[in-house]
């Protein structure tokens, strides 16, 4: 079964104040603040999360879909990547585990594909906090709860 929730942490976010995000309350029903792992970017005004195997804790906040006909297609034209588009493309439609409220849930989330070498890692994984450096060695520990299936 799909999973019916979706994890954000940039621009969809509600501190974010883009437009789309009233697309996103529209169509979705806010669960709270959650937890992904993974490792988040600053890219050209905009971040990029990506997998890795030494993740960091990327924060963002869980949505329960009301209508997924309505809205997968409205954001995946958003994240530039629905059918219209040629691929490669930037961000891809993927499934993770979230951490909320010490449960753990499935939800999509747009991970980030391109080379990252440029971008400025977010060290606080927070897309709404100050703090980033340059993208070299990223290095944790695996989060324990990054491999539940």
């Amino acid at each position: 079964m799909r999973p019916q929730r979706l994890f954000v942490y940039g621009t969809l976010r509600r501190g974010a104040h883009h437009p789309m995000h009233r697309v996103l309350r529209r169509y979705a029903v806010y669960e709270g603040k959650a937890l992904a792992c993974g490792v988040l970017y600053r890219l050209k005004g905009y971040p990029g999360a990506v997998r890795s195997a030494y993740c960091r804790t990327i924060g963002g906040e869980l949505y329960r879909i009301r209508r997924p006909h309505k809205l997968w297609p409205l954001l995946d034209r958003y994240e530039a990547c629905g059918p219209e588009f040629t691929p490669p493309y930037e961000y891809r439609r993927e499934i993770l585990t979230v951490q909320r409220k010490r449960r753990f849930f499935k939800a999509y989330t747009y991970i980030y594909r391109y080379d990252v070498r440029n971008g400025r890692y977010i060290v606080s994984g927070e897309w709404l906090r100050r703090g980033v450096r340059q993208a070299k060695g990223v290095r944790s520990a695996p989060l324990a709860w990054y491999n539940r299936s």
